[in-house]
């Protein structure tokens, strides 16, 4: 689950409702595209896109421990998602072909 604002956005989990990121990307994010796989996700911008890798075994053992609580650590976990690259494209309509393949019409 995401809440999208002005310059950031942020990542929840679904059962917990803990922040496991806020990323702050300088625009608005448009659109937000997950793999069917849940491991990797496209954020549109106005002028750009990002992939980023999400680290799900991470994240479940950090909460499933107790390694982390969203009163320690107001912005979540840095190590939940990993910058891959950004694309100066802007993808008019997109889609995952597989959990490996994001293919978009620009």
């Amino acid at each position: 689950m995401a809440i999208k604002a002005k310059e950031f956005i942020t990542f929840y989990d679904w059962e917990t409702y803990q922040v496991i990121r806020r990323i702050d990307v300088g625009s608005e994010v448009k659109n937000v595209n997950w793999s069917d796989d849940g491991l990797s996700v496209i954020l549109t911008m106005e002028d750009s896109f990002y992939m980023l890798k999400y680290n799900a075994d991470f994240v479940k053992d950090a909460i499933e421990n107790g390694q982390y609580t969203e009163d320690d650590v107001e912005d979540g976990l840095e190590e939940a998602f990993e910058f891959v690259d950004q694309y100066q494209e802007i993808p008019v309509s997109s889609q995952w072909v597989s959990n490996e393949c994001f293919v978009f019409i620009n």
